[in-house]
């Protein structure tokens, strides 16, 4: 078992409201959030350090934005859920795309399981797309595809397309040939998912210690620590461990990833 480290991320709170997304406002704030949907009852600005690494994320929502606004696109029958950008999400995502690059085979074909929006395949192809041959996002809401289609929009057409999202059960879908698998949602879902993955593919879970199952966590599959979420995924190796605290003075969490080789 690797040593698992912590981390302590310090913010302050401040409230947010879930609004249609072609109304998305100038002066918004995000709510905190661990995983996919569920979220903190807090809602936080973001740090002046996450708005230096996130600008070119948030450039782009704010394009997608006036788009709507000016009839520019094909109208969104949906609203798309700003908590998936907010503090927690956007901080868990981040420390993911720094931590995993080091590892990643050459021209890597990634699917990420549970993805939402896909805003995580959105980073990591802004941040290096040569690392990248493909990226698969999986999501069982099709309200949640076709967010992850718009966002995502930059790098799905052309001849050099490098990302597609499928509405699929992530627990029955064949994983065969995907040598970098991630979760970041297995708190919502079950874990058959693990079965389905090649031996020695590289491996990203993310979890936290949230164990409620009413709004707005709605966690089925709780993990309570970390030691408790490598034991349910073991790993042949395990490359890295580590916790990241997220404090917002009336409530807190902790986030955990792991990434090894199955």
């Amino acid at each position: 078992m690797v040593e698992n480290k912590r981390v302590e991320l310090l913010t302050s709170p401040c409230k947010g409201d879930v609004i249609p997304f072609h109304q998305f406002p100038n002066n918004w704030s995000s709510r905190t959030d661990s995983n996919r949907r569920p979220t903190d009852y807090k809602s936080v600005t973001l740090p002046t350090e996450l708005l230096e690494h996130s600008f070119i994320y948030l450039l782009t929502i704010i394009t997608v934005s006036i788009f709507f606004v000016n009839g520019c696109c094909t109208q969104l029958n949906t609203n798309m859920d700003v908590l998936s950008f907010s503090h927690g999400q956007t901080q868990s995502k981040l420390w993911l795309c720094d931590t995993i690059e080091q590892y990643l085979p050459e021209n890597a074909v990634v699917v990420i399981l549970g993805c939402w929006y896909n805003m995580l395949g959105f980073m990591l192809l802004t941040r290096n797309r040569d690392m990248y041959q493909h990226i698969l996002g999986v999501d069982i809401a099709l309200e949640a595809i076709t967010g992850a289609d718009i966002l995502c929009q930059g790098f799905m057409l052309g001849n050099n397309a490098q990302i597609r999202n499928v509405c699929k059960d992530a627990d029955t879908l064949n994983l065969q040939g995907h040598r970098v698998v991630i979760n970041t949602s297995v708190e919502h879902m079950r874990d058959d998912w693990f079965d389905n993955v090649d031996p020695g593919a590289l491996v990203c879970i993310q979890s936290s210690d949230v164990t409620d199952q009413k709004e707005p966590w709605l966690v089925t599959n709780p993990c309570p620590d970390s030691v408790s979420l490598q034991d349910r995924f073991p790993m042949s190796e395990i490359l890295f461990a580590e916790t990241k605290h997220f404090d917002y003075g009336s409530s807190s969490y902790n986030r955990y990833m792991f990434i090894g080789r199955k």
